[in-house]
Protein backbone atom coordinates (compact mmCIF):
# COMPACT_ATOMS: atom_id res chain seq x y z
CA UNK A 1 0.00 0.00 0.00
CA UNK A 2 1.57 3.20 -1.15
CA UNK A 3 0.86 6.09 1.24
CA UNK A 4 1.84 9.79 0.05
CA UNK A 5 3.38 8.60 -3.40
CA UNK A 6 2.82 12.28 -4.76
CA UNK A 7 4.97 13.51 -1.65
CA UNK A 8 8.42 12.61 -2.70
CA UNK A 9 10.35 14.06 -0.23
CA UNK A 10 7.82 12.85 2.50
CA UNK A 11 8.09 9.98 5.04
CA UNK A 12 5.97 7.98 7.91
CA UNK A 13 7.10 8.96 11.56
CA UNK A 14 5.37 7.51 14.75
CA UNK A 15 2.55 4.81 14.92
CA UNK A 16 0.12 3.94 17.15
CA UNK A 17 -2.54 0.73 17.61
CA UNK A 18 -5.88 1.52 19.67
CA UNK A 19 -8.02 -1.01 21.72
CA UNK A 20 -9.99 -1.76 18.27
CA UNK A 21 -6.71 -2.73 16.17
CA UNK A 22 -6.52 0.47 14.28
CA UNK A 23 -2.92 1.98 13.50
CA UNK A 24 -2.52 5.58 13.66
CA UNK A 25 0.52 6.98 11.93
CA UNK A 26 1.86 10.17 11.12
CA UNK A 27 3.61 11.56 7.75
CA UNK A 28 6.12 14.70 7.29
CA UNK A 29 8.57 16.62 5.30
CA UNK A 30 11.45 14.67 5.34
CA UNK A 31 13.24 17.78 5.28
CA UNK A 32 11.53 19.17 7.97
CA UNK A 33 9.86 22.18 6.22
CA UNK A 34 7.04 21.97 4.51
CA UNK A 35 3.84 21.72 6.57
CA UNK A 36 3.03 18.31 3.94
CA UNK A 37 2.68 15.89 6.92
CA UNK A 38 -0.91 14.40 7.67
CA UNK A 39 -3.00 11.63 10.43
CA UNK A 40 -3.75 8.92 9.23
CA UNK A 41 -5.96 5.31 10.39
CA UNK A 42 -5.73 2.30 8.66
CA UNK A 43 -8.18 -0.10 9.49
CA UNK A 44 -10.60 -2.86 8.52
CA UNK A 45 -12.08 0.31 6.58
CA UNK A 46 -8.99 0.62 4.65
CA UNK A 47 -6.74 3.96 5.06
CA UNK A 48 -8.45 7.35 6.11
CA UNK A 49 -6.61 10.62 6.17
CA UNK A 50 -7.51 12.20 9.22
CA UNK A 51 -5.79 15.74 9.55
CA UNK A 52 -3.28 17.42 7.51
CA UNK A 53 -1.04 20.52 7.57
CA UNK A 54 1.48 19.27 9.74
CA UNK A 55 5.68 19.85 9.07
CA UNK A 56 6.84 16.65 11.76
CA UNK A 57 3.64 14.78 13.35
CA UNK A 58 4.89 12.45 16.14
CA UNK A 59 2.90 10.21 19.37
CA UNK A 60 -0.28 9.57 17.73
CA UNK A 61 -2.00 8.12 21.39
CA UNK A 62 -5.14 6.94 21.77
CA UNK A 63 -6.83 7.61 25.93
CA UNK A 64 -7.25 4.37 27.73
CA UNK A 65 -11.17 4.86 27.66
CA UNK A 66 -10.48 5.06 23.91
CA UNK A 67 -13.08 8.67 23.67
CA UNK A 68 -9.64 10.41 23.09
CA UNK A 69 -6.69 10.88 20.52
CA UNK A 70 -3.69 12.85 21.10
CA UNK A 71 -1.15 14.20 18.60
CA UNK A 72 1.67 15.63 18.52
CA UNK A 73 2.70 18.60 16.29
CA UNK A 74 6.56 19.22 16.77
CA UNK A 75 7.48 22.11 15.28
CA UNK A 76 4.66 24.33 17.00
CA UNK A 77 5.25 22.41 20.11
CA UNK A 78 1.88 21.30 20.74
CA UNK A 79 -0.07 18.17 21.88
CA UNK A 80 -3.85 18.13 20.54
CA UNK A 81 -6.56 16.12 21.59
CA UNK A 82 -9.62 15.13 20.25
CA UNK A 83 -12.68 13.39 20.45
CA UNK A 84 -12.83 9.81 19.43
CA UNK A 85 -16.37 8.25 18.23
CA UNK A 86 -16.06 4.73 16.03
CA UNK A 87 -12.46 6.17 14.88
CA UNK A 88 -12.99 9.06 13.85
CA UNK A 89 -11.44 12.39 14.73
CA UNK A 90 -13.44 15.22 15.78
CA UNK A 91 -13.19 18.85 17.89
CA UNK A 92 -9.15 19.11 17.58
CA UNK A 93 -8.15 21.45 20.42
CA UNK A 94 -4.79 22.03 22.04
CA UNK A 95 -4.48 19.82 24.79
CA UNK A 96 -0.31 21.04 26.43
CA UNK A 97 1.67 23.39 25.06
CA UNK A 98 5.23 22.29 25.58
CA UNK A 99 6.69 25.81 27.46
CA UNK A 100 10.47 24.12 28.62
CA UNK A 101 12.83 26.71 26.58
CA UNK A 102 14.46 24.92 23.75
CA UNK A 103 12.11 21.70 24.18
CA UNK A 104 9.83 20.06 21.17
CA UNK A 105 7.34 17.53 21.94
CA UNK A 106 8.33 14.21 20.22
CA UNK A 107 6.51 10.43 20.68
CA UNK A 108 4.19 9.91 23.41
CA UNK A 109 2.65 6.85 25.17
CA UNK A 110 -0.08 6.49 27.90
CA UNK A 111 0.41 4.41 31.52
CA UNK A 112 -2.32 2.87 33.70
CA UNK A 113 -3.49 5.95 34.91
CA UNK A 114 -4.60 7.58 31.39
CA UNK A 115 -1.72 10.01 31.76
CA UNK A 116 -0.12 10.55 28.52
CA UNK A 117 4.25 10.28 29.09
CA UNK A 118 6.06 12.39 26.11
CA UNK A 119 9.84 12.68 25.17
CA UNK A 120 11.06 16.05 24.16
CA UNK A 121 13.24 17.10 22.06
CA UNK A 122 15.96 19.18 23.10
CA UNK A 123 14.58 19.16 26.29
CA UNK A 124 16.61 16.79 27.85
CA UNK A 125 13.77 15.15 29.49
CA UNK A 126 10.35 13.42 29.48
CA UNK A 127 7.17 14.53 31.07
CA UNK A 128 4.19 13.31 32.35
CA UNK A 129 0.96 14.88 31.74
CA UNK A 130 -2.54 14.19 33.95
CA UNK A 131 -5.38 13.65 31.25
CA UNK A 132 -6.28 16.90 31.88
CA UNK A 133 -2.96 18.83 30.48
CA UNK A 134 -1.07 19.57 33.94
CA UNK A 135 2.21 18.63 33.91
CA UNK A 136 2.78 16.18 36.79
CA UNK A 137 6.30 15.28 36.11
CA UNK A 138 9.46 15.54 34.66
CA UNK A 139 12.40 13.18 34.39
CA UNK A 140 15.49 14.77 33.10
CA UNK A 141 18.14 12.40 31.21
CA UNK A 142 21.55 13.40 30.45
CA UNK A 143 21.21 14.32 26.59
CA UNK A 144 18.79 16.66 25.11
CA UNK A 145 17.19 14.71 22.35
CA UNK A 146 14.36 12.58 24.13
CA UNK A 147 12.56 11.20 21.13
CA UNK A 148 10.05 8.24 22.95
CA UNK A 149 8.65 6.92 26.19
CA UNK A 150 7.57 3.64 25.93
CA UNK A 151 7.14 1.04 28.84
CA UNK A 152 8.19 -2.80 29.44
CA UNK A 153 10.15 -4.86 31.45
CA UNK A 154 8.14 -7.13 34.49
CA UNK A 155 4.70 -5.95 35.14
CA UNK A 156 5.33 -3.14 32.79
CA UNK A 157 7.19 -0.76 35.32
CA UNK A 158 10.01 -0.03 33.23
CA UNK A 159 9.97 3.05 31.54
CA UNK A 160 12.14 2.48 28.17
CA UNK A 161 13.30 6.13 26.65
CA UNK A 162 15.19 5.81 23.21
CA UNK A 163 17.28 9.12 22.10
CA UNK A 164 18.89 11.13 18.96
CA UNK A 165 22.32 12.74 18.48
CA UNK A 166 20.96 13.99 15.20
CA UNK A 167 21.34 17.62 15.23
CA UNK A 168 24.11 17.81 17.35
CA UNK A 169 27.25 19.60 16.83
CA UNK A 170 30.86 17.49 17.50
CA UNK A 171 30.93 19.44 20.90
CA UNK A 172 27.76 18.81 21.85
CA UNK A 173 28.58 15.18 21.27
CA UNK A 174 31.15 15.48 23.02
CA UNK A 175 29.07 16.89 26.09
CA UNK A 176 26.65 14.22 25.41
CA UNK A 177 28.55 10.86 25.29
CA UNK A 178 25.66 8.84 25.69
CA UNK A 179 23.37 10.67 23.51
CA UNK A 180 21.54 8.37 20.54
CA UNK A 181 21.40 5.60 23.53
CA UNK A 182 18.41 3.60 25.21
CA UNK A 183 17.84 5.01 28.81
CA UNK A 184 15.67 3.06 31.30
CA UNK A 185 14.02 4.07 34.53
CA UNK A 186 11.66 2.71 36.81
CA UNK A 187 8.28 4.26 36.25
CA UNK A 188 6.53 5.56 38.91
CA UNK A 189 3.13 4.01 37.34
CA UNK A 190 2.87 1.00 35.46
CA UNK A 191 2.42 0.85 31.87
CA UNK A 192 -0.44 -0.48 29.12
CA UNK A 193 0.48 -3.48 27.41
CA UNK A 194 0.84 -2.67 23.53
CA UNK A 195 -2.39 -3.85 20.81
CA UNK A 196 -1.76 -5.84 17.49
CA UNK A 197 -2.81 -4.88 14.48
CA UNK A 198 -6.43 -5.88 13.08
CA UNK A 199 -6.88 -5.04 9.35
Amino acid sequence: MAVEADQPDNRLNDAHVDYAGRLWFGSMDNLEVQPTGALYRFGQDGLTRCDAGYVITNGPVVSLDGRTLYHVDTLRRLIYAYDLHDGKPTNRRVFVRIERPGAHPDGATIDAEGCLWVGLWGGWAVQRFSPTGTLLHTLELPVANCTKPAFGGPGLQTLYITTAWKGLTQAEREQQPLAGNLFAAPAPVAGVAAHEVDC
